[in-house]
């Protein structure tokens, strides 16, 4: 929080402030401009006042600030699990328990080896293609909302495309 000394002290030097916030009534005390106010609800909109402070007392609180609601990065997807098909792997997982504050936008799915990607914009699986049959894979997913991408999940099963052999010749 950050805000505008009052124009008149009221005839004693300002000491300090306090920024309370709403709901929750959680506070800092400062001399100064900013005050950063700590253990916030992420996804709860909140609102501040700041009284200013002198050795005769605190002001009447000012009017409340615009509101905010504080967010970070999502949690870990979970439960990844994938299906082997002929050069593609389909992925589902279970969305995290935090969304961070802020609802997911989007999924990305990232092979390992060869790095091969698939996103969706919510949906809980998708099919990872252009995958080498024979070859063994484990994937990750990670979570995007609007305040950034939270870690990679644990890595899934690891599965390995494959498909029926070709017709045998010289019958």
């Amino acid at each position: 929080m950050s805000w505008t000394a009052p124009a008149d002290d009221g005839g004693s030097g300002i000491t300090g402030y306090e920024v309370t916030s709403s709901p929750d009534g959680q506070t800092c005390t400062t001399g100064t401009t900013p005050c950063t106010i700590t253990g916030l609800t992420n996804g709860t909109a909140y609102t501040f006042t700041v009284t200013a402070i002198n050795a005769e007392g605190a002001s009447p609180p000012s009017i409340a600030s615009n509101a905010v609601t504080p967010a970070t990065v999502p949690g870990v997807p979970t439960d990844v699990t994938a299906t082997a098909a002929d050069t593609e792997v389909t992925v589902s997982w279970t969305a995290p328990v935090d969304d961070g504050g802020s609802a997911i936008t989007s999924y990305e799915v990232l092979s390992s080896p060869d790095g091969q990607k698939c996103t969706t914009t919510g949906a809980i699986s998708c099919t990872v293609t252009g995958l080498t049959n024979g070859t063994e894979y484990t994937f990750t997913v990670t979570a995007t909302n609007a305040e950034g991408t939270g870690a990679a999940s644990a890595a899934s099963n690891a599965v390995t495309p494959a498909t029926v052999p070709d017709v045998p010749t010289g019958v």
